[in-house]
């Protein structure tokens, strides 16, 4: 039994000092360069300033994790600055939803004025071949920013009627595109839509 132990224990502190060895190329190394990679390459597709805040934002995350050697949390950041890339690289169109049993808007009557209304069209940003992509989205309700793949965009009263108007007549929607998420930046832009802006999460 002493014997076993002799040539057993070797080997569990070999094994320990090579994982020691990995955790630390990894945070001096392989982390730092892959954070770097993926922030020169979501800022050479970004075109506008606050899509170049939000790349620098997800970098200094990522810069302060690796700080803390804190390997999970600048794993997290590299992903998000890739995913961050990911968006910029593609163009979407922004429509209204138009699905049996789904909402194509609502209105909310704020706490702080209740004999007013906020009018939303649920939206949702898609590619050429109609596929929905999920985009950061900030509600102006709680200022909370969430990845989703469908949102309400605040609009007039008057947009929000004739969008109803619209529906109701045969349950489609024709003018149904209200905007786009350009390549180059983050944010969906409605320039279809006089006075469009804000978003909240749920309904």
């Amino acid at each position: 039994e002493s014997f076993a132990t002799i040539l057993v224990q070797p080997q569990i502190v070999s094994k320990k000092i090579a994982e020691a060895g990995i955790g630390e190329t990894e945070l001096t190394q392989r982390l730092p360069n892959a954070l770097a990679s993926a922030r020169e390459a979501a800022l050479s597709l970004a075109i506008d300033d606050p899509s170049r805040a939000r790349i620098e934002a997800a970098h200094r995350a990522g810069a302060a994790a690796l700080g803390a050697r804190d390997a999970r949390k600048a794993r997290a950041a590299v992903l998000e600055l890739q995913q961050l890339k990911d968006d910029l690289n593609i163009a979407l169109t922004v429509r209204i939803v138009s699905r049996p049993n789904e909402y194509s808007g609502v209105f909310r009557i704020p706490d702080n004025a209740p004999g007013a209304r906020n009018y939303y069209l649920i939206v949702e940003a898609v590619d050429g071949s109609g596929r929905a992509h999920s985009l950061e989205i900030a509600s102006e309700e709680d200022q909370a920013t969430r990845r989703v793949e469908k949102w309400g965009v605040r609009v007039p009263e008057s947009v929000f009627n004739a969008v109803a108007a619209d529906k109701k007549d045969d349950s489609i929607i024709e003018n149904a595109v209200i905007g786009e998420k350009p390549k180059g930046k983050l944010a969906p832009e409605y320039g279809k839509i006089d006075g469009a802006g804000g978003a909240i999460l749920e309904w």
